[in-house]
């Protein structure tokens, strides 16, 4: 783990106060990347898995130069000083352009879990109300405004949801694999289904789907966890 850990090296010139906290450089002209607390260069085939980079105050990790076949894998990056600095361990393959392309793909993750998110739960609490799953309903509508409105609202205020989140996640790994075993179960019942329950062949497909849904919803619960 590398956490509550910044970068405060003093210069004549001070520290240059914008995004990132770039350090003006020791010539006195331009500024300088502050370096991040894990820095690889000119390294092959580094593989860093399962760490935690928590509570920093400037990059958490950045490939530089000559940096090939590197693997960065169930790592956990939060409570970086500046969305900006992520942008900085993009620098090497984007240049420039790097917060362009960091800003699109937050700002596209962000509007479709925003749009898509309160209207599956619209459609959730539907179903389970028997309400009418129409967008011209006014109940429908209700849910979603609702929820998304909830969204706004907490993330205005600052409220920080990963632990909502890590439950939301324990909670899938824990119901995939009961819900894909009932059906299975329910699935081989002629008392339910009569002619049409499940052949052998089906029955096979069925058991891979279930030890799938087993194998996914282990790993989820103990990504979580930080264990794997």
């Amino acid at each position: 783990m590398i956490a509550y850990a910044g970068w405060t090296r003093a210069n004549e010139q001070g520290v240059f106060g914008w995004q990132a906290q770039n350090l003006i450089a020791d010539t006195g002209w331009g500024e300088e990347m502050t370096p991040a607390h894990v820095q690889i260069n000119a390294a092959h085939d580094i593989r860093i898995e399962r760490c935690r980079f928590e509570s920093l105050g400037a990059i958490g990790m950045h490939l530089g130069n000559n940096v090939s076949e590197t693997t960065i894998q169930g790592n956990l990056f939060q409570d970086i000083s500046n969305a900006a600095d992520l942008a900085k361990g993009l620098e090497p393959l984007f240049g420039v352009n790097a917060k362009y392309f960091l800003s699109i793909g937050l700002f596209a993750a962000g509007i479709t879990s925003a749009i898509t998110a309160p209207l599956a739960a619209a459609f959730v609490a539907s179903g389970c109300l028997g309400w009418e799953a129409d967008f011209k309903s006014k109940k429908f509508r209700m849910v979603w405004m609702f929820i998304l409105g909830l969204g706004v609202v907490f993330s205005t205020i600052g409220f920080k949801s990963i632990e909502i989140i890590k439950f939301a996640q324990v909670a899938n790994g824990l119901l995939l694999p009961i819900i894909a075993g009932f059906l299975l179960w329910v699935m081989n019942k002629a008392s339910v289904l009569g002619t049409y329950k499940n052949s052998k062949l089906q029955n096979v497909m069925g058991i891979i789907i279930l030890v799938t849904t087993v194998f996914l919803g282990v790993k989820g619960i103990l990504s979580v966890f930080i264990l794997i």
